[in-house]
């Protein structure tokens, strides 16, 4: 059967003397993979559209019972240049691609988690480089909430800091030393929360707060606790 559908590219590897192996986060199938037969040869129309993180419409046979499926096609809708222009952008995409490519089966489809995907490496190509690890973090959180374990934003509360149950979820009001009696506990502060705040409206925050080193620290910080603590394949690796 001749399918078409749109892709991130995952990952490439090398197959043969003139082939590649390609994975693909699919809008239609998932995670699969592919081979691109020929891509490395220097007229193949696979050379240029192959490269890691482009969004593609692709066309592949695909057969049951089969883990690797022949690639007919390849276009690109959006090149994703943009991303190889500065270390914190290089970084910052690859740990996403990497989050997905680690957690997502193969072949389970998710037009939503798709979608976020391609939107976050969009803003990782398009917006300045200071901004990378903010769209990485922002990633992680929506990720998160799609596979079921929000963090849950509290209302408006005044305060400096404030903690987070990195099992519940919940954030709440604490003194200080609250943090360090339990390591289910983790300090977040006001600036970090307005950044939570932010993805929580599903935006990406682009002002002052979001170029602040110390609170784009913070807030990986946070995400890879939370993430450690509901997905396996974190523990050990991180994410932020």
């Amino acid at each position: 059967m001749i399918v078409t559908t749109e892709s991130i590219v995952l990952r490439t590897r090398k197959q043969g003397d003139s082939s590649r192996i390609v994975t693909l986060y699919t809008k239609d199938f998932g995670k699969l993979n592919v081979i691109a037969k020929g891509a490395r040869e220097m007229r193949s129309p696979f050379a240029s559209a192959l490269q890691l993180f482009n969004h593609l419409s692709v066309v592949f046979y695909k057969k049951e019972n089969r883990d690797l499926y022949l690639l007919s096609k390849a276009e690109t809708v959006t090149k994703m240049t943009g991303i190889q222009l500065s270390m914190e952008q290089l970084t910052a995409a690859s740990k996403i691609v990497d989050l997905v490519q680690r957690t997502m089966h193969d072949e389970q489809p998710d037009a939503k988690l798709f979608e976020l995907l391609v939107k976050s490496l969009h803003h990782i190509a398009e917006d300045p480089p200071q901004l990378a690890p903010v769209v990485a973090s922002y990633f992680f959180y929506h990720f998160a909430a799609h596979e079921g374990f929000a963090i849950q934003l509290p209302e408006e509360m005044e305060g400096d800091r404030f903690i987070l149950n990195i099992q519940t979820g919940e954030i709440f009001e604490a003194n200080l030393s609250a943090g360090s009696v339990d390591h289910r506990l983790v300090l977040v502060s006001a600036k970090a929360l307005v950044v939570l705040r932010t993805f929580g409206r599903n935006a990406i925050p682009t002002g002052p707060t979001a170029m602040d080193l110390v609170v784009t620290d913070e807030v990986a910080t946070i995400l890879d606790k939370f993430l450690r603590v509901h997905i396996d394949t974190f523990r050990g690796q991180k994410v932020g």
